[in-house]
């Protein structure tokens, strides 16, 4: 009988022999009672826990058991006896059941089998119980965890526990069984939603770090620069790009902008041709993120220019890659001083020309720009500033430009405003419109393009020969016809209607031809029908070749008809060659058949030099921007300084030696400051020795020496003209602001306001001032407004701001110039306008030849009637007739408002008069590649008329397919040829097949003049 006042100081008592595999076991549960919790449901029906304490016994020492053991026998609940084979050879064990089972707890004797069978393993006092004095055989309560070969061990070792712990729990096997099993899976369960939520972590984990270290290719149509970095707008899908002629790639690694590429729809970069040829932005930041610089390139991975920015970003400085200036075609701007809105864009930027600040203007006038911009930093209004920050008007009258975008933020519609909000016809030649709309397909190709006037009329701008462009697109994007449209959207009457286009593999156009309205071969205006090119592999081109409307190898008008052109490690064009077919070399009408082109390690030009049919060098016409004109020279060699100034310039001839060209020297020399600033000029001859510039085309000339001084701020105060032995020398020249010629001085200075000249001061040899030409020593300019001129003249005028310019003597007291002291100049919102006052501001007639006049007006083209005019007026603001005899020009534009087709000269009432008793009008007839076929003149009955000075009264030109003139004859009334002018009645010109011509000249009997 179980004494149930007993005192239990544990659960369980385990009685095994000190063998490794006893001890394996016992140690085995042992655990697992410590690891086992009771199910909550029997705990709820009043069951303990946990399994509690455990005695382990397994001395052998001793068959006797010691007090503390059979202590803590006593004490125990439970007897778990482990039985292997030898487990029957130990009185020990057998005593501590005989103890227990004294105790009367038979019943809570539990056998845990681990070795043997039944009869071997279990101990003689497992198998019996005494009852009343009588001995009774009984089959113990058993676990076996023996090897089963049904069942996996670790099942086998789950029920074996499990029967074990029954009885000590003193529940059904089978119930506790069912909720182990309800329990396990509840484990499983939760051990799966918790593996499969460390999964998902770790996965997603995995995936942040994958994605974060992954270089990320976004697609975008545009991108705006925010606190100096690029960042892209109108986002593209993958398959939109795909449809794209041209698409930025935006490549991101660890949330770091790597690169920016321009690329096409099959990858290739290409270069931007209205951004310096860029097709790579590479920002360089530091450890904050902060753009340090961008490093922009070409196609080639050559470095055209580096964005340097100031470490608070509003300063960007424009350098090349040997960090010196960058300095673009046309333009001195080399840094900018900006400013940025909250969001980081751009809103203010002034232009400088050196690292001190020193304002400069861009073409239009403006020293910066201002922006108002969306939300996404692209510009939807753009202002031109003045030095102090101020909106003015650009040079053309435009006050802003508009811009609207449609969703991928390409624009659809630019429009030229007033300072009034009106739309405004910009006269510019470049130009030429009030408004430009664009339409694109659904990837945002531009498929057609089309230009209006200041009333919303369409309207062939002054920079083309069409209204409208319409382009069909291949499936890449890349345009495969152009066809150009007259404002009603009918094919243009021009030499050719439509273009087509066709690429290679790579996107690369491969081959150009014309046509026109009926769909035939036409010819461009520099006479070629059809252009096939080819590139090397980094799409660079490398020969073209010209055809005629027949497909056959045909002279284009510079007189070749293949060009090849061949590139150096690094890319710099060093060769361009010129052939009549594929292996006939030429000479091009510029006199060579090839230029080659040498390079230092700065890949600046050193040398070009020009080369005949045989490779020897040959004296080429080469077009002079100084001269204005072709120069004839074999090589120009050019050197540098240290910071990429160039230093010296000089002219050979096919000998290497040294040659003088038009402008009277062989050799110019050049040195500069500390920033960069030009400040003396030499000039030598083909021997070396000092000589002097004769470039008459030019401001000054019959120097030897120039130099220049400079204010603070970058701005020439001073110039002064040596001779050969280095004594100021009195130099020829022209006023610099007009027509009037013969003036001498030694020198100038200028003075300015806020960067503005505002006074020239012409030099003598003793630097003191000197009557230059016509009384004139000292030149005032001032700039004025309409307010000022209204005061002045009676007229209703749209020119706004003037530059007034006003003469004054050695003594600076103000003086009259062919009758006039101050000239007031307009140039903008659509007119021209000279006036010409006295001391007192009084309106004057200007005297010289070449005016005659108190002020004329021109008025540029008008895109409704295609007409200009000029007018002269008196010192009542009455018509008056000029020098030459007329108050009136209009000339009469075509349709494309491109040639002029007829010059009219008009009397103070408007009625048709002569141009100095020569003609009324002149006619002027072109055919369809603009070429000009007819010249007539015309009386005020509009009769045919002989030209007293030109001496005839028609003049008719022919040319050949390729657009060149082959004949210009001469007639009078009667259609007989007559001698003009020019010495002769008749030219005639030959083409030969090596591109070469000649050219006859013939009198009045068609004789060849000798």
């Amino acid at each position: 009988m179980i004494d149930e006042e007993a005192i239990y100081n544990y659960d369980v008592f385990i009685s095994s022999r000190n063998t490794d595999l006893d001890n394996k076991w016992a140690n085995w549960l042992i655990k697992e009672f410590e690891n086992w919790s009771v199910p909550k449901e029997l705990i709820k029906k009043g069951f303990q826990k946990r399994i509690g304490r455990v005695f382990k016994d397994s001395e052998e020492s001793s068959e006797n058991i010691n007090i503390n053991t059979e202590k803590a026998l006593i004490h125990s609940k439970y007897l778990v006896v482990i039985c292997s084979k030898n487990s029957k050879k130990s009185e020990r064990i057998e005593n501590e059941i005989k103890i227990f089972k004294e105790l009367g707890r038979s019943e809570r004797i539990v056998a845990l089998l681990i070795d043997g069978e039944p009869y071997e393993a279990f101990p003689n006092e497992l198998t019996f119980i005494e009852e009343n004095g009588t001995i009774k055989k009984i089959e113990p309560l058993a676990a076996d965890v023996r090897n089963k070969t049904d069942q996996k061990e670790k099942e086998t070792k789950k029920i074996a526990l499990l029967k074990i712990l029954s009885c000590i729990l003193a529940c059904n096997f089978d119930d506790l069984r069912q909720r182990e099993k309800r329990r396990e899976k509840r484990k499983f369960r939760n051990k799966f939603i918790i593996f499969s939520c460390i999964l998902v972590v770790l996965s997603l984990a995995t995936i942040l770090i994958w994605d974060y270290n992954r270089l990320k290719i976004t697609y975008y149509n545009n991108f705006v620069y925010q606190y100096g970095l690029p960042k892209g707008i109108g986002k593209l899908q993958k398959s939109m790009y795909l449809k794209r002629a041209v698409t930025y790639i935006f490549e991101e690694q660890r949330r770091v902008l790597k690169q920016v590429k321009r690329v096409n729809s099959f990858g290739r970069l290409r270069d931007d041709e209205n951004n310096f040829n860029i097709s790579v932005w590479i920002p360089e930041t530091d450890v904050s993120g902060n753009v340090k610089r961008i490093i922009c390139k070409d196609h080639n991975n050559k470095i055209v220019m580096i964005r340097e920015y100031s470490s608070d970003l509003k300063i960007i400085e424009f350098q090349n890659e040997f960090n010196l200036p960058f300095v673009s075609d046309g333009s001195s701007i080399v840094r900018y001083e900006v400013e940025y809105n909250d969001k980081g864009y751009i809103t203010n930027e002034f232009y400088y020309r050196d690292s001190w600040n020193t304002f400069v203007s861009d073409i239009d006038g403006f020293y910066g720009k201002r922006y108002e911009v969306d939300n996404n930093g692209m510009i939807i209004t753009e202002y031109g500033i003045n030095m102090e920050g101020k909106n003015i008007i650009n040079r053309n009258g435009v006050f802003k430009i508009k811009l609207y975008y449609d969703r991928l933020y390409s624009i659809i519609k630019k429009e030229f405003l007033d300072s009034e909000n009106n739309l405004f016809y910009n006269t510019h030649k470049d130009y030429g419109y009030s408004y430009i709309e664009k339409e694109y397909d659904k990837y945002g190709n531009l498929i057609k393009k089309s230009f209006f006037d200041n009333n919303h009329n369409r309207i062939i701008p002054l920079n083309s020969f069409y209204s409208s462009v319409y382009y069909e697109l291949d499936s890449f994007g890349n345009i495969s016809c152009a066809n150009y449209l007259d404002s009603k959207d009918e094919y243009i009457h021009f030499s050719y209607s439509k273009c087509y286009f066709k690429y290679d593999e790579l996107g690369n156009n491969i081959y150009t031809y014309f046509q026109n309205m009926s769909n035939q071969n036409a010819y461009h205006t520099n006479g070629y029908s059809i252009c096939s090119i080819k590139y090397d592999n980094n799409d660079n081109i490398i020969e073209k070749i010209y055809y005629d409307a027949n497909t056959n190898i045909s002279f284009m008008k510079d007189g070749y008809s293949i060009k090849r052109i061949e590139y150096d490690n690094n890319f710099n064009k060093i060769s361009v060659s010129y052939y009549g077919n594929s292996t006939n070399k030429i000479l091009n009408n510029y006199n060579y058949h090839k230029k080659l082109v040498m390079y230092n390690d700065h890949n600046r030009i050193t040398n070009i030099s020009y080369y005949d049919i045989n490779d020897d060098k040959i004296n080429a016409y080469v077009y002079s921007h100084e001269y204005l004109g072709y120069e004839s020279y074999a090589s120009h060699l050019i050197e540098y300084d240290k910071k990429g100034n160039i230093i010296e310039n000089a002219y050979l001839d096919e000998n290497g030696n040294y040659k003088n060209i038009s402008s009277g020297y062989a050799i110019c020399r050049y040195s500069y400051n500390d920033i960069g600033l030009p400040t003396e000029e030499t000039y030598y001859d083909s021997n070396e020795n000092k000589t002097v510039y004769l470039n008459s085309k030019k401001w000054f000339y019959g120097f030897h020496k120039l130099t220049r001084d400079y204010d603070d701020n970058g701005n020439v105060i001073k110039i002064l003209f040596y001779d050969v032995n280095d004594n100021l020398y009195l130099a020829d020249g022209k006023f610099e602001y007009w027509i009037f010629d013969n003036a001498k001085c030694a020198g100038l200075i200028y003075e300015y306001n806020n960067s503005t000249r505002s006074k020239i001061i012409y030099l003598g040899t003793n630097q003191k001032p000197i009557n230059a030409a016509k009384g004139i020593s000292i030149i005032k300019f001032e700039n004025v407004y309409i307010d000022e001129v209204k005061q002045i003249i009676d007229k209703d005028i749209k020119c706004n701001s003037f530059q007034k310019e006003s003469y004054y003597d050695v003594n600076e007291n103000p003086i009259l110039v062919y009758g006039y002291h101050n000239n007031y100049a307009g140039d903008n919102n659509g007119e021209k306008i000279s006036i010409f006052t006295g001391i007192n501001n009084e309106l004057v007639i200007n005297t010289n030849e070449a005016y005659g006049c108190a002020y004329l007006i021109y008025k540029y083209r008008n895109p409704f009637n295609n007409k200009d005019e000029l007018t002269y007026y008196d010192t009542n603001n009455n018509n008056t007739l000029n020098s030459f005899g007329y108050y009136k020009r209009i000339n009469t534009f075509d349709d494309k408002g491109i040639n002029i087709i007829s010059r009219e000269y008009y009397d103070i009432y408007n009625k048709p008069t002569f141009l100095a008793d020569r003609f009324y009008k002149v006619e002027f007839i072109y055919d369809s590649f603009r070429n000009l076929i007819y010249e007539k003149h015309y009386d005020t009955n509009n009769n045919m008329i002989s030209d007293s000075v030109d001496k005839y009264a028609l003049s008719i030109r022919e040319y050949d397919n390729n657009n060149r003139m082959i004949k210009c004859s001469f007639y009078d009334l009667n259609n007989n040829l007559t001698e003009s002018r020019f010495g002769y009645a008749k030219m005639t010109i030959d083409y030969y097949s090596n591109g070469k011509s000649y050219t006859n000249y013939y009198n009045k009997n068609n004789a060849i003049i000798k």
